[in-house]
C-alpha cells in the first residue's frame, strides 16, 4: 500500500442501513478498514456514485453512519451526487452534514457533482450541481469541499476544447474558475 489515502466507494441507500453493492458487506469494508489503520493509512468513505444514491434523513442515521467507519485515519466523507436525488434528500444530506459537524469536527465533507467547463463561464453545473450548492448556501454549512468531476465530457461545448480534443487539464482550470466567478465560491473550497 504505497498510497497515502485510499477512497472506499461508494456506499449507497440510506445512511444507518447502507450497502456497498456487488455482494461487499459493511463487515467486508470495515474489515478492509481494519486492514488500512494496521498499515497507518488515511482513507475517505465515498458515497452515491454514477449509479447510487446515498441518502440521509436522520442526523442519528448519519453520526451511526460515520461511527460505522470511523478511526484516527477517517479523513473525510465524500458525497458523490451525480443521479436523481430530489431536493429535500439533497437538503436532508448537506443539514445532517452540518450538524455531524459538532461531533466530528476534523472530517474533510466534500461534495463530488458533474460539470461542465465552458469557455464563455456561467454556471459551471447541471442543476443538481446547483441544488447541491443552493443547500449549502441555505443551511450554512462551511466546513466543505466542491470536487467538480471534469471528466466524461460526451460533447465539445461541455469542455475547454484544444487540437479538437477535450483539454482535461484546462477543463478543470475552467470549472474552478466558473465555480469561483459564478458561485462566488473561494478557490480554497
Amino acid at each position: 500500500l504505497g498510497l497515502n489515502v485510499v477512497t472506499l466507494a461508494f456506499a449507497n441507500g440510506e445512511c444507518g442501513s447502507e450497502n456497498w453493492g456487488a455482494g461487499t458487506t459493511i463487515s467486508n469494508v470495515v474489515s478492509i478498514i481494519n486492514t488500512l489503520v494496521a498499515a497507518k493509512k488515511k482513507y475517505i468513505i465515498s458515497t452515491g456514485g454514477e449509479n447510487g444514491v446515498f441518502t440521509c434523513s436522520s442526523d442519528a442515521n448519519f453520526l451511526k453512519f460515520i461511527k460505522t467507519y470511523q478511526s484516527a485515519y477517517l479523513i473525510g466523507i465524500d458525497f458523490d451526487i451525480e443521479t436523481s436525488q430530489t431536493r429535500a434528500q439533497v437538503d436532508d444530506l448537506v443539514s445532517c452534514t452540518k450538524n455531524a459537524q459538532a461531533t466530528y469536527p476534523n472530517l474533510r465533507y466534500s461534495f463530488t457533482v458533474s460539470s461542465f467547463a465552458k469557455s464563455t463561464g456561467g454556471d459551471p453545473f447541471p442543476p443538481l450541481g446547483g441544488q447541491v450548492l443552493n443547500s449549502i448556501k441555505v443551511s450554512g454549512l462551511t466546513n466543505y469541499l466542491i470536487n467538480p468531476m471534469t471528466m466524461c465530457y460526451t460533447e465539445l461545448s461541455q469542455c475547454v476544447v484544444s487540437g479538437g480534443t477535450c483539454d482535461m487539464g484546462a477543463s478543470a482550470n475552467q470549472v474552478a474558475k466558473n465555480l469561483h466567478d459564478y458561485y462566488s465560491i473561494p478557490y480554497s473550497k
